[in-house]
């Protein structure tokens, strides 16, 4: 994991802790840490959108928790998804889109 998503983690188990946050979000969160990742070529990214998830850009972004803008950079290759975007990809990937809207959208 790394220490941007550690320190994300960490501090949503405080907020569970705190009571601010409920146990079947703090779920999600934990198995959404836990999904292995790999690095996406902009090809790969471009396919998820448009023949898994098939939405738009602007769409995907909303989804993602990003800016359009940096759809299309991944898309171009001028920019790569790190972190919680990368993990989110690779389980779109892998589960679909409406898995990932079911078990983690909040």
């Amino acid at each position: 994991m790394s220490r941007v998503l550690k320190e994300i983690h960490e501090s949503v188990n405080r907020g569970y802790e705190a009571g601010v946050v409920d146990l079947d979000t703090m779920q999600k969160f934990d198995k959404l840490c836990m999904i292995d990742s790999h690095t996406m070529k902009p090809e790969e990214i471009r396919n998820i959108r448009k023949n898994i998830a098939k939405v738009t850009q602007p769409e995907f972004a909303k989804i993602l928790s990003v800016s359009p803008s940096i759809i299309a950079k991944w898309e171009t290759g001028n920019k790569k998804p790190s972190g919680l975007a990368l993990k989110i990809l690779n389980l779109i990937e892998r589960k679909g889109i409406d898995f990932y809207l079911q078990t983690f959208a909040i």
